[in-house]
């Protein structure tokens, strides 16, 4: 610049310092931990899910966990805590005539833990122990417990510790109901223990009871009381936190979210259709209730077919139901309960949106609407991609399972594995008779059943890309 150069009137000089005239900035770094990306993952429910297993297994096969006060073989083991994690209740030992009260407290802490969602219960326990919860986290709770991404990631927090209170609140008001009936006819310790189990097991849909034959005789095929809070257990259980949070927060139908209307709505049409069902398919069974008076046989219908979609508590022997019922049940519990429930299956949302997508496709609606709200065709998409793998896995386990243990009725199989995969827990007897190899197909199918539906819908959500170009249309001849 030139020395002698001086500012016109009106110019504005900044001065800028020379490079060597300026000093280098130090700034110290307190050491940061790097999140792992590992808890991002939808493989994470394959870990924790395992770890659960695997730690259950072990203290099952202690001789402290039977009343034989002998090791349980692995396989043994291992196939009750894998039915406990997935709350299906497919048992090879009779819960409360083998397991101890040791046995009894890991299979109702795994049914408890298994039913409430690790996502909702470690992100409860995270903020017990004053952890931060990250943002990765938070997304992978939003979908667990919903399908509203305009959810607001910052209350996942507070939501996710409302949903621990409440699913303990319930459980809470259906040991007391249950109490009331189990106090006058045992003792305290024994009342209390009966009604604890039995809330944990109904309202997680798990299917599991501890009753002797004598008692499970008196107090659950033919005790109407135990039976209808077993019902509305397992209802609350199989709905979804977020539709219960929903209900209670809005109190009235036109309000509701789309999700709640879909899932309330079409779980009341599968109760119905499925008590019709097996009240006409089983009328004149004599073996199941064709020797009930017609009220009876109302109130099995309905309890089978409530129970029977999600939960697998069965007054009845499903090995002496006629084929079509069998048939027809495996479908409804493929189904299951609703997306962030304790239920497991496809989920009820899920497929209900795909048959929405049919109906107005049928109607030749451009749109895919309901209660006069669209649903995206991203979301549709999605409903697909979480059902056909998940039906494609389930046959080849079932084509498996035939191959290799051929003696049994093709629809005992076929029911058997479904209500494995969809993790309801109602047997023909095949559960705990077949070979070893048989045994551990069903494990498999209690896991994936469980896992591969929540895994698919957090991998499609989490891997959001979008295309900067597009190809050229080009139909495709289908019919």
């Amino acid at each position: 610049m030139n020395a002698n150069w001086e500012p016109k009137p009106g110019d504005k000089v900044i001065r800028h310092p020379r490079e060597e005239q300026i000093k280098p900035v130090s700034l110290k770094l307190s050491s940061r931990k790097v999140t792992s990306r590992v808890f991002a993952s939808p493989l994470l429910l394959i870990y924790l899910f395992s770890i659960l297993i695997f730690s259950g297994t072990l203290l099952l096969m202690l001789p402290i966990s039977n009343t034989q006060s002998e090791f349980t073989s692995f396989i043994d083991a291992l196939y009750t805590a894998t039915s406990a994690v997935t709350v299906t209740g497919l048992i090879v030992y009779d819960t409360g005539q083998y397991w101890s009260i040791f046995g009894q407290a890991i299979i109702l802490f795994m049914i408890f833990t298994g039913g409430l969602g690790f996502m909702s219960l470690a992100t409860f326990l995270l903020v017990l122990v004053g952890q931060k919860v990250t943002l990765s986290q938070k997304l992978l709770v939003r979908e667990s417990i919903t399908s509203d991404n305009s959810l607001q990631i910052g209350g996942l927090v507070q939501i996710t510790i409302r949903i621990v209170i409440l699913a303990v609140f319930i459980q809470f008001i259906g040991f007391l109901f249950l109490f009331l009936k189990y106090a006058f006819n045992y003792s305290i310790q024994e009342a209390t223990w009966l009604a604890i189990f039995h809330s944990v097991s109904g309202f997680n849909n798990a299917g599991f009871i501890i009753f002797s034959e004598t008692d499970i005789n008196s107090h659950v095929k033919n005790d109407a009381y135990f039976t209808w809070v077993i019902n509305i257990l397992s209802i609350l259980g199989s709905i979804g936190f977020w539709v219960i949070v929903d209900l209670i927060k809005t109190r009235r139908f036109r309000p509701l979210q789309l999700t709640t209307k879909i899932v309330i709505i079409s779980t009341f049409i599968i109760i119905f259709l499925s008590s019709a069902f097996f009240f006409t398919s089983e009328f004149n069974n004599k073996k199941t209730i064709g020797n009930m008076n017609v009220i009876n046989k109302i109130h099995h219908s309905l309890f089978e077919s409530i129970s029977g979609r999600t939960a697998g508590f069965s007054t009845i022997d499903f090995n002496e139901t006629n084929p079509a019922t069998k048939f027809f049940f495996s479908g409804v519990m493929l189904i299951g309960g609703a997306s962030g429930s304790t239920a497991s299956g496809l989920k009820i949302n899920t497929v209900a949106i795909i048959f929405i997508a049919v109906f107005c496709t049928l109607r030749g609606q451009n749109r895919i609407t309901s209660f006069k709200r669209e649903i995206p065709i991203e979301l549709v998409k999605k409903a697909i991609v979480i059902c056909v793998p998940s039906i494609l896995i389930l046959f080849s386990l079932m084509i498996t399972l035939i191959f290799f243990d051929p003696n049994y009725l093709f629809i005992n199989t076929f029911f058997e594995i479904h209500s494995a995969f969809a993790n309801v827990g109602l047997t023909t007897g095949i559960s705990g008779n077949i070979s070893t190899f048989g045994d551990i197909i069903i494990i498999i199918s209690m896991f994936l059943g469980r896992i591969v539906p929540l895994a698919i819908a957090f991998l499609i959500t989490t891997q959001n890309e979008y295309e900067t170009f597009r190809y050229p249309n080009e139909k495709i001849t289908i019919g």
